[in-house]
């Protein structure tokens, strides 16, 4: 994820598929956000774009997601 005006990395955003072939393309979502980025809504912007995208271009079923504090 990069700042969209200045281009400064921000974090990670990610589905991962682990397996293709799998009829049900179980997705598992991840986002890692910098600090000093929390709390100004990029981190729900990069989740919202992340997520449509896996389940329009790639056809993802179902994401999941751990989270850890």
């Amino acid at each position: 994820i990069v700042h969209r005006e200045t281009g400064q990395f921000m974090g990670r955003c990610s589905i991962k598929v682990a397996e293709p072939a799998n009829l049900n393309k179980d997705g598992s979502f991840g986002i890692s956000m910098l600090l000093k980025f929390w709390g100004k809504g990029c981190g729900t912007e990069a989740t919202r774009f992340t997520v449509d995208h896996a389940f329009r271009v790639p056809g993802v079923q179902r994401v999941s997601v751990n989270v850890l504090e």
